[in-house]
């Protein structure tokens, strides 16, 4: 049978496979494939195209088309990445009508590299598996399909190889997406030009040249072309007559199917049929391929993302700059947490003492939860970093409510154990403690709102009474680092090389009065984290006695200032305030605009 159907276990809707092919014979599917090659190099045959893919390349199959791969070389890695197209149309109606075409002339540019990106963050995270990998990475398949659909929903044929079309126009992009998927969805029946340029309210004339233009064939040509192509079914699958298969595909006469067929596979189609139907894959043709083990797909998938990476945007110093300015009064666009609730436990009671009850003090928590499970999982070493605080942040955008768990359960040592918590277990203080006792007065309604930045307007008796200007800088590794489990080392490394800069101006324009504007920050330099990182990650041991080294290392961090830097001024705002960031490196600035009462 040529339909091979894709099991997706745990009714979890993406299915990854990390191989090296030797042969995976003629074959389709009703669902989206990804071939990644991650090193060496296979041939990939799809219709009556071949393609020589080498590391880095991609190729996309799209449902009901006839494909194969075949391999010389023994060191070739490949990653199968299928997608349920029966899950994802709840997200893309058009889902099944789409034919992506991610195959370049060069392979080069910063749509393929984007594109690079978004599919290894997809599979590293469904290798690693960590707590919430399945969310991951159907949030980031449904990134990457609005990535395929902004870019590469438009083909062409160069050199009789169907390659994907660099075109900067979104509305020909839609609309070119629009007029092949009809002539796919379509091609059995009588499909015209003049059908198509009534739904589009195009002349016929513009019609033709515009699928000329981007194609490489006049309508007639393209028509054909898609039905020879989908035809290839027919022939391999079943016993059917070549001249029925030619009325069914909507060719007027067999002869007129024969001249296409043999235009595009260079053969006639019984000829065809003879050649390639003992190639099918069967329980007497099964595909050769072997596994690559979790430990080396990792590292394969993460070099290459790192490869990727070093020679891009974390090479040097990127410099961003933003402007915005709005009013005072300006319309909601969201609302803050209502709450903030931190969850303690009789542990945290005893090891902290009345250090506990200061703490929640100083968070301001709304409401104070017992909590009697534990913190198990693997160790995610961003949630010790600058890295937590960004992404609470940025959960706090769009939550009902921030929660929290206070501390991290068990021994003092290690140091740093990978938890969701605000404080080590010995009570230190990480930097994701500041943000939530900075967050948990920052409540009102967000008047801008950016990937980058918010400000939030705080009002007393209807009247504006506060605004809170925040300021991020991160990308999205920084932001991975507190979904995905890395080691201590990994994570350094990953808050090391990023080390672009984010300008950004604030305008606001105020009711008149005296204002107090307080600025805090926090960055990768005040805190535990990069202090023991200097160091070499010291008590890091899981030690059931602490010796006179480790009390010693405790009480030395227990005297470190790792609060955020601030400073204070007073400004008499009549009209417009002016606020400017600049963050280098990971970290996050926090203004607060204070309308002082007479």
């Amino acid at each position: 049978m040529l339909l091979k159907k894709i099991t997706y276990p745990d009714d979890f809707p993406i299915n990854i496979r990390l191989l090296t092919i030797h042969d995976i014979p003629l074959h389709f599917h009703n669902d989206i494939e990804f071939v990644f090659v991650l090193r060496g190099s296979i041939r990939l045959t799809s219709g009556y195209c071949g393609y020589d893919l080498k590391a880095g390349d991609i190729f996309t199959n799209n449902g009901h088309e006839i494909h194969s791969l075949h391999s010389e070389d023994p060191e070739n890695i490949v990653a199968v990445l299928q997608i349920s197209n029966g899950f994802f149309a709840k997200y893309f109606p058009t889902l099944g009508k789409s034919y992506y075409r991610t195959n370049s002339l060069d392979g080069s540019g910063g749509r393929q590299d984007d594109l690079r990106r978004m599919l290894l963050r997809v599979i590293l995270d469904y290798l690693r598996k960590s707590l919430n990998y399945k969310n991951q990475c159907i949030y980031e398949t449904i990134d990457l399909i609005k990535y395929l659909n902004k870019y590469f929903n438009l083909f062409t044929l160069s050199d009789r190889v169907v390659v994907t079309v660099e075109d900067d126009n979104p509305l020909t992009i839609e609309r070119l997406s629009r007029i092949i998927g009809y002539i796919y969805d379509n091609y059995r029946s009588k499909v015209t030009l003049e059908n198509i340029s009534e739904l589009e309210h195009l002349s016929t004339f513009y019609l033709s040249h515009l699928i000329k233009d981007y194609t490489g064939m006049n309508f007639r040509d393209f028509l054909c072309f898609v039905r020879v192509e989908r035809s290839e079914i027919e022939l391999l699958d079943t016993d059917k007559k070549v001249s029925r298969i030619a009325k069914d595909m909507g060719f007027s006469t067999t002869a007129y199917y024969r001249k296409f067929f043999e235009h595009w596979y260079g053969r006639s189609p019984e000829e065809h049929r003879r050649i390639f139907r003992p190639l099918v894959m069967g329980p007497l043709n099964p595909e050769h391929v072997d596994y690559c083990s979790s430990s080396v797909a990792i590292g394969i998938t993460t070099g290459m993302m790192y490869g990727l990476d070093s020679v891009t945007k974390y090479s040097t110093a990127e410099r961003g700059a933003v402007d915005i300015s709005l009013d005072a009064d300006a319309e909601a666009v969201a609302s803050t947490p209502g709450s903030v609730l931190i969850e303690t436990t009789e542990e945290d009671r005893r090891v902290l003492g009345p250090l506990c009850d200061t703490a929640l003090l100083e968070l301001s928590a709304d409401e104070v939860r017992l909590s009697t499970s534990g913190y198990g999982g693997k160790p995610v070493y961003g949630w010790d970093t600058i890295a937590a605080p960004l992404h609470v942040l940025r959960s706090f955008m769009t939550s009902d409510r921030l929660t929290a768990q206070l501390r991290d359960q068990g021994d003092v040592f290690p140091l740093f154990k990978g938890r969701a918590s605000l404080l080590t277990s010995g009570g230190l203080r990480k930097p994701v403690y500041y943000a939530y006792m900075l967050l948990s007065r920052c409540k009102g309604d967000i008047i801008s709102l950016g990937s980058h930045h918010a400000v939030i307007r705080r009002s007393l008796e209807g009247n504006p009474d506060a605004f809170y200007l925040v300021c991020l800088n991160y990308d999205d590794r920084i932001d991975k680092l507190c979904t995905l489990s890395s080691s201590l080392h990994e994570t350094a490394e990953i808050l090391s090389d990023f080390k672009s800069i984010l300008d950004l101006s604030v305008n606001v324009k105020l009711p008149p009065g005296d204002y107090a504007m307080a600025r805090y920050s926090l960055n990768e330099e005040n805190n535990l984290f990069s202090y023991m990182n200097a160091l070499g990650f010291p008590g890091q041991r899981a030690v059931k006695a602490p010796s006179p080294a480790d009390l010693t290392l405790l009480a030395h961090l227990g005297m470190m200032n790792t609060a955020p830097y601030s400073n204070m001024s007073r400004s008499a705002a009549k009209g417009t305030a002016s606020v400017s960031f600049s963050i280098k490196g990971p970290g996050m600035e926090l203004v607060v605009l204070q309308k002082l009462r007479r």
